[in-house]
């Protein structure tokens, strides 16, 4: 059977059991982290680092019919708050962002004559680079628990 944390999810890395301080998910890291004074910058800093990771693998692996005219390239962004990383794609220059990661098919019944196959690059970064973006949160997380003392019991 595999491995718990004391809220009965999988544990994972930044949860292991044989660690000095156990964290279960990212809010309850975040709230920790923050009791022990360290500034949301630094953990905006840390979820952006994981975010850059994603955004700059989707920008080698979005292009479409072989050919890009970098408009959907320049429109992959990092972004990132205290408890979140996200990379978003297009916006109102580049609205077929979507359609390029999804896809869009003929649909007889509408009557929607697209046929675009889907090129997931968003999806397909994350995937590719997954241990890689928990190792570097984890080593982001570590250096800020280093750097600030745990707050002292009450």
């Amino acid at each position: 059977m595999a491995r718990r944390t004391p809220s009965g999810r999988p544990a994972n890395d930044l949860t292991k059991a044989n660690s000095a301080i156990r964290v279960d998910g990212v809010r309850a890291t975040a709230d920790w982290l923050g009791l022990m004074g360290t500034p949301d910058k630094a953990l905006k800093a840390a979820n952006n680092e994981a975010a850059k990771i994603v955004a700059n693998q989707a920008k080698r692996d979005a292009t479409f019919k072989g050919k890009s005219t970098g408009r959907l390239v320049r429109s992959i962004r990092p972004m990132s708050t205290v408890t979140t990383a996200i990379v978003r794609a297009g916006g109102a220059n580049v609205p077929y962002a979507g359609p390029i990661h999804w896809g869009w098919y003929y649909d007889k019944q509408y009557f929607i004559y697209k046929n675009i196959a889907p090129n997931p690059f968003l999806a397909k970064a994350l995937g590719y680079n997954r241990e890689v973006i928990l190792a570097t949160y984890k080593e982001q997380v570590d250096k800020l628990a280093a750097q600030y003392k745990p707050p002292k019991p009450r």
